[in-house]
């Protein structure tokens, strides 16, 4: 069971996807869903030599014109430092709580996030760790002491690190 933080922030930032082709990939397929729903069920003029139902339509008109530009507008990531711990969260959804008390040392560093961790958001990788991020390619490497690697995307990691660093030595951490 995972550790609520409180605390003082010490550091707060927020910041959303922002890749360019990524938004236009939803703006695309949110306007074929329209085209599909304004030309089948409104002008009636079924779309294709083998047209979908009306309830396919309508279902994909929901999903791709409705509720995923909606999911990816609502997508975003918090990252906090407080007196006792670092607190990540996806919203909507993921929540990680690291406890300072975690972490054995921590370094700015510039990041390839589709070479060393598969993309942006929530990314695993066998060789580098888990990755937190949502674009750039700066951030903040946390070594736990289980030797675990985390990696927090910033758009400020040099504020983070600071941060980090007082937060650690007000937890009574010597400086890493």
């Amino acid at each position: 069971m995972e550790r609520r933080s409180s605390g003082i922030i010490l550091f707060s930032e927020e910041q959303r996807f922002r890749q360019p082709l990524l938004r236009i990939l939803i703006f695309i397929l949110a306007g074929m869903s329209w085209l599909l729903l304004i030309y089948q069920i409104f002008i009636k003029k079924p779309f294709g030599s083998d047209p979908a139902p009306n309830a396919m339509v309508w279902t994909i008109w929901l999903v791709f014109g409705i509720a995923f530009p909606i999911f990816f507008l609502a997508l975003r990531m918090t990252t906090e430092v407080r007196e006792d711990a670092v607190v990540i969260r996806f919203i909507p959804g993921n929540r990680r709580s690291i406890r300072l008390e975690e972490i054995q040392r921590f370094e700015v560093r510039e990041y390839r996030p589709l070479r060393e961790y598969g993309g942006w958001g929530i990314q695993h990788s066998r060789r580098h760790g888990i990755a937190y991020s949502v674009s750039g390619n700066r951030g903040v490497q946390l070594v736990l002491k289980n030797g675990k690697r985390i990696l927090i995307g910033s758009q400020e990691p040099d504020r983070l690190a600071g941060a980090l660093r007082t937060a650690l030595r007000k937890h009574g951490q010597v400086e890493l």
